[in-house]
């Protein structure tokens, strides 16, 4: 379904599983499907989960979240299964007045169908609400699957990338660099290891995913170079035109101090996927050189960077999307929700643009010395992000809080010539 990183491919399947599920439609509407027909019933959940894959590829956080809830939701209700996850989603899941668009049986002969495209269906759900920070609600997901299929590789990975971004977030925050502090490094005592577990067993195997995150895993904790770039190699040796290793080793040089190899690396990275959009090599790539940037004190340049980065990420090169983006979460389906469901499910869009683009602009800004314009960036990003409380994580709003007051406190000065509200090192 696509190739990687090339959006109007994901687009152009979109369309295409779009078609393929009405014309299934049509032939079983009204009917039931009969035991030689068991093909039908594949075709469509295949179909239905490709359309969620290409939605989720494209970012489409809300279309992918109700797909794959609709499947889940289809597939228990017809099987009279039940799979605990967790208040919110049990609810959802357990409500009988919410129907669905599927029209399957239920029979014990296509118990194997239901059970394997309800994991898939989980899986898929999961990665999703990653994708969108939701880490509390996709580890419910992870738990569930693993209780119910406890050898699921799948799952035992988006646990160990939930586990890590947690981590990540709640040790280092969005603005690790950024400004001076001499704050004590918070602790994260629950699963300090378990993600490295869960990687290192998965990689041990030769799963190639979990190998990244192991890499990820010993660069975050500053293990020795040259175990790094040993895996590094290891995996370039394999395949020299591994996009994800390549942008690894782009990070790692980066890690060290080594701007001008990192942006070499990750420049040709860009040049061979140049599209910036969430998720995209492109973006990541792009982003970093523009970090590579930053940590050189080019303000100037690096605020070009993140700027292009907030034009490119609210756009998209084909024409039919802002039509189909415009059309209304379940329309397309049976689900009627409430405002209260929506929000417990956590179904709101994520704000357009890139959140780390929108800080290092604002930082460029007050480090030129533009304290006004960065004051009112920071408003913008509090505004902006004010809907995603549970998922920034209370330090990461913390730090934004804090850089705001920071800015506004050298406005102030400036404006009324008097000492600063906030002290410089009291940012954190």
């Amino acid at each position: 379904m696509g190739k990687h990183n090339q959006r109007n491919d994901y687009w152009r399947a979109l369309d295409e599983f779009e078609e393929v599920e009405k014309k299934i439609k049509a032939k079983t509407e009204g009917r039931s499907i009969g035991e030689n027909e068991l093909w039908k019933i594949h075709i469509w959940l295949e179909t239905r989960m490709n359309i969620g894959r290409a939605h989720r590829y494209l970012y489409h956080i809300q279309k992918a979240k109700s797909c794959f809830l609709e499947i889940t939701k289809g597939i228990l209700t017809e099987w009279n299964k039940k799979i605990p996850i967790n208040s919110a989603l049990d609810s959802f899941l357990d409500k009988e007045n919410i129907r669905t668009d599927i029209n399957l049986d239920a029979h014990t002969d296509r118990e194997q169908i239901y059970r394997e495209y309800l994991i898939q269906a989980l899986v898929q759900l999961a990665i999703v609400y990653q994708k969108s920070r939701d880490y509390d609600m996709s580890l419910d997901i992870c738990k569930a699957i693993l209780n119910y299929d406890p050898n699921n590789v799948d799952a035992k990975n988006s646990k160990g990338v939930c586990l890590w971004k947690q981590h990540r977030d709640f040790k280092n925050g969005a603005f690790e660099n950024v400004v001076e502090t001499q704050a004590t490094e918070a602790h994260f005592d629950d699963n300090l290891t378990e993600y490295e577990q869960i990687f290192n067993s998965l990689a041990s195997n030769g799963n190639r995913f979990a190998g990244l995150y192991k890499i990820k895993c010993a660069i975050q904790k500053n293990s020795p170079t040259e175990k790094i770039q040993k895996s590094i190699n290891e995996l370039l040796n394999r395949n020299p035109s591994d996009r994800e290793v390549r942008l690894l080793l782009g990070l790692f040089l980066q890690k060290q101090g080594k701007y001008k190899k990192s942006t070499s690396v990750l420049e040709k990275l860009y040049e061979e996927s140049p599209h910036i959009s969430k998720g995209t090599i492109g973006l990541k790539a792009y982003y970093n050189i523009a970090q590579n940037l930053f940590l050189q004190e080019d303000y100037h340049n690096a605020k070009k960077y993140y700027e292009k980065i907030q034009e490119e990420c609210g756009s998209d090169s084909y024409p039919q999307q802002k039509e189909r983006l415009q059309s209304k979460l379940f329309a397309d389906t049976n689900m009627h929700l409430d405002s209260f469901m929506i929000e417990n499910l956590r179904l709101d869009a994520p704000p357009i643009g890139d959140l780390l683009a929108d800080i290092g602009q604002g930082i460029c800004l007050m480090k030129l010395g533009y304290y006004k314009k960065s004051k009112d960036r920071y408003e913008m990003i509090l505004e902006k992000y004010g809907g995603m409380q549970k998922r920034l994580g209370e330090k990461i709003r913390q730090k934004l809080k804090n850089i705001w007051q920071y800015v506004i406190s050298i406005w102030h000065v400036i404006q009324n010539k008097d000492e600063p509200i906030f002290k410089k090192q009291n940012i954190y």
